[in-house]
């Protein structure tokens, strides 16, 4: 087997369909791939643990637990290595089907016992070799020289921001289509695929959080914050800070000229989350890729942000932040 560090490829039919093998655990054809841990360990469906679970989309393996991974780049594969003192040489197409069906490393070293040994048809096999050939390398859904394309499910109304991603336009699509890098879930329904997915409702807040930020900004006006408890705007403060929980029962359009509503939004707008989006994006460089992306998503989960919003003079919500 020859393996090649190539630009990003188009696959082929048979790389298509070794992908949906590594990616899903699952033949294009239907038929049954199995998968065992452990010595003499009972078979079952291989879509519980597809190889990108551990490897990554790009087979550069990600650490679980105690275990690591093996980087099963096509680069990696052609070379000989030692790993935990044990000396391999360069795999083989041969040796990589040994190594997944049987759990034998290209000198014959057996793998860890938390790799899973596969079942499959010859040509189920020989599709995900095919794709194993340019892992990595692959061109990546959405993305062209000119263009990164979106999904947006749920609000038709968003239009793409006029800015460029390293030469690169934002381009919206709002379907469930799967040619799409990314999508901004506005929804309450998940979508089951493998694409990456920003969820508006995982971005929600709790009151506490709310309340905080909303302190936040009025110690940056330099004033003593009034929390609203009900939808009663009478006062004499200039500035009345509703979480969005008291919001949500309020007619807004109500609110005395003389007010200024601060209110904290859960969850975010749309318009804020791509916003947000564009930015990440900006950080991952030009070679975009999903796993880059989904690895700074999850670092991303423990930055939730408050939303806050005011009134304008239509008494409609717009952005502070």
């Amino acid at each position: 087997m020859k393996f090649l560090v190539l630009a990003m490829l188009a696959l082929t039919p048979s790389q298509e369909r070794g992908r949906q093998i590594y990616v899903h655990g699952q033949s294009k054809s239907g038929r049954p791939i199995t998968a065992t841990i452990g010595e003499g360990g009972t078979p079952f469906a291989a879509a519980i643990v597809p190889c990108t679970n551990c490897h990554g989309e790009d087979g550069k393996g990600r650490a679980e637990s105690n275990v690591r991974p093996a980087d099963i780049t096509p680069d990696a594969l052609a070379r000989a290595a030692t790993i935990n003192g044990r000396t391999r040489t360069a795999y083989t197409r041969p040796h990589l089907k040994r190594a997944i069906g049987m759990g034998f490393d290209s000198a014959r070293n057996p793998l860890n016992t938390a790799m899973p040994r596969y079942t499959m048809s010859q040509e189920d096999a020989s599709d995900l070799l095919d794709f194993l050939a340019i892992l990595g390398n692959e061109s990546q859904p959405g993305i062209t020289d000119e263009t990164i394309r979106i999904g947006v499910i749920g609000d038709d109304t968003l239009t793409a921001p006029d800015t460029r991603i390293y030469g690169r336009r934002i381009e919206l699509v709002h379907d469930r289509s799967t040619d799409v890098f990314l999508r901004i879930d506005a929804t309450s329904n998940a979508v089951a695929d493998n694409i990456p997915t920003i969820s508006i409702r995982s971005l929600t807040t709790s009151a506490e959080e709310q309340r905080n930020a909303m302190l936040a900004y009025a110690t940056g006006l330099g004033i003593e914050p009034e929390f609203a408890s009900n939808c009663d705007f009478r006062g004499a403060d200039p500035y009345l800070f509703l979480t969005s929980d008291v919001a949500s029962q309020c007619d807004l359009a109500k609110v005395p000229l003389d007010r200024r509503i601060i209110v904290a939004v859960s969850p975010p707008p749309t318009a804020s989350v791509l916003e947000m989006v564009t930015t990440l994006l900006g950080t991952l460089g030009r070679d975009l890729t999903r796993s880059a992306l989904n690895e700074l998503l999850e670092r991303q989960k423990a930055r939730r942000r408050v939303w806050l919003m005011t009134l304008d003079t239509s008494s409609r919500l717009v952005p502070l932040n």
